[in-house]
């Protein structure tokens, strides 16, 4: 149970941080994001379009067990609409159907599922630091460890804080970077 809501959490700060662009990976592989970048322009057969793909196909396959997802989009607050409905369903049953749709769900968010349990630890200590830096300087960021068992609710938080401010834009690139040396990146 406790895996199930670090990965939901996990999973709702890197849709987060792929929103404010605020946050980086310690690891050495390229997160979607950069990939997506690299292929922009190429056959298009994107990344980007590759995980919609994969994403399609995972929700697919979560219907298929019992959990009414929306096919995602390409819109903002997609990420955020699937952890809600994520949340309306009782744990166990999102657990059994994560199970059965290991692998779509792995290839449709490889920067969320691919991680070790030590991996989720070392994110989660990052966006820890990151928040607790932004809020040292003003910015009324939320505390990630404050959600750990409401995933939709830390992204709804996220989605509140003006991330156009100059303050956040600012204190971002600091906050970021103090993130990543606590890491070690």
């Amino acid at each position: 149970m406790r895996r199930l809501a670090s990965l939901l959490l996990v999973f709702a700060a890197v849709a987060a941080c792929a929103a404010v662009a605020a946050c980086g990976s310690s690891g050495s592989g390229t997160t979607a994001s950069t990939r997506a970048d690299a292929d922009a322009g190429g056959s298009g057969n994107t990344l980007a379009d590759r995980l919609v793909s994969e994403r399609l196909a995972a929700a697919k396959c979560m219907r298929a067990q019992g959990i009414n997802m929306p096919d995602p989009t390409t819109q903002r607050g997609t990420a955020l609409r699937m952890l809600a409905v994520l949340d309306s369903y009782p744990p166990v049953k999102v657990q059994a159907a994560t199970a059965a749709c290991r692998t779509q769900l792995d290839q449709a968010f490889p920067n969320a599922t691919s991680q070790t349990p030590a991996e989720r630890e070392q994110r989660l200590h990052e966006l820890e630091v990151f928040a607790t830096c932004m809020r040292s300087h003003g910015i009324d960021y939320p505390d990630p460890s404050a959600y750990t068992n409401n995933p939709s609710g830390y992204l709804k938080a996220i989605a509140a804080v003006d991330v156009n401010s100059p303050a956040f834009k600012s204190t971002g690139q600091t906050c970021r970077a103090q993130a990543l040396k606590s890491a070690g990146g």
